[in-house]
């Protein structure tokens, strides 16, 4: 079963991952995390992120964990007051004093783990084998943060079923390479964007590592996931999508899918939701 967290006032996030088939067949871990927290204060963060693959980045599940980890933590500490304080176009103070200190963040965490794991034979440089994405939501109201470096996706769904990429694309990504935590500027490579809560009429926001997107059949499958995932938001609650989740997660992850690890996360607006428990729930 997913896991479902009350995350702040009117808001609830869902999350789920499955291993790969492709992993899985070479015996290796899932390199997926996720995340979600909330404050006293009605904030609320999601998180998710997905370890590079490559031999180069032998500890990226460790870098995943850190990651989601350093957003949660770093988010409730610094965007309820950072977004207050910047109530018109909060971006550039994000940019400037959020950004910054998330990056260091997890660069610290990745210091304290080789503290309590050093390696057998260092690398040229020690950041590399924690290489991992990241995909962050923050809802501090009336403002809904996302934030994303690397490959994966985010998606804003409207009560209505319209939905809208709200981030930047990444120019570098080419299918085969990511932009990364690890990489010396991370900070410049990380793209923001910040949706007012007031007109946007936000349903949820669906977050998910690669493994979700290459897993569908459509190139531009964005709308009818959009317009699915609020149609089922209007008939069912939380729990539903805490039992749901994991089954789409380990379908993705399917050899019938992407073969690829696979995180989801969805971030629900629960005055879209009925108010009814899910059957399966404990």
């Amino acid at each position: 079963m997913g896991e479902a967290t009350l995350a702040g006032d009117g808001w609830q996030a869902v999350t789920a991952g499955a291993r790969g088939a492709a992993h899985a067949a070479a015996g290796r871990p899932s390199q997926d995390a996720a995340r979600a927290a909330r404050g006293h204060d009605g904030a609320a963060v999601v998180a998710v992120a997905d370890g590079h693959g490559h031999p180069q980045h032998f500890r990226s599940e460790a870098g995943a964990v850190l990651a989601v980890d350093a957003a949660c933590s770093q988010g409730l500490r610094r965007l309820p007051a950072l977004l207050a304080a910047a109530a018109q176009e909060p971006q550039p103070a994000v940019r400037r004093d959020f950004v910054p200190q998330l990056v260091e963040h997890w660069r610290a965490a990745v210091a304290g783990h080789l503290s309590q794991h050093p390696y057998t034979e260092p690398p040229a440089d020690p950041l590399v084998p924690y290489g991992t994405t990241l995909v962050l939501a923050a809802v501090c109201p009336p403002w809904l943060l996302c934030l994303q470096i690397g490959d994966g996706d985010l998606l804003v769904v409207r009560r209505d079923g319209s939905s809208f990429a709200p981030v930047p694309q990444d120019r570098l990504l080419d299918g085969g390479r990511t932009t990364s935590l690890c990489q010396p500027d991370a900070a410049e490579s990380v793209r923001i964007a910040a949706v007012d809560l007031r007109g946007a009429d936000v349903a949820l926001v669906l977050l998910a590592t690669d493994g979700y997107g290459n897993a569908q059949r459509e190139d531009l499958w964005q709308p009818q996931v959009g317009a699915d995932l609020a149609a089922l938001a209007a008939e069912h609650g939380p729990d539903w999508f805490a039992a749901q989740l994991p089954l789409w997660a380990e379908l993705c992850a399917s050899g019938a899918g992407s073969g690829d690890d696979t995180t989801i996360a969805l971030l629900l607006h629960l005055s879209v939701t009925p108010e009814r428990r899910s059957p399966w729930t404990s």
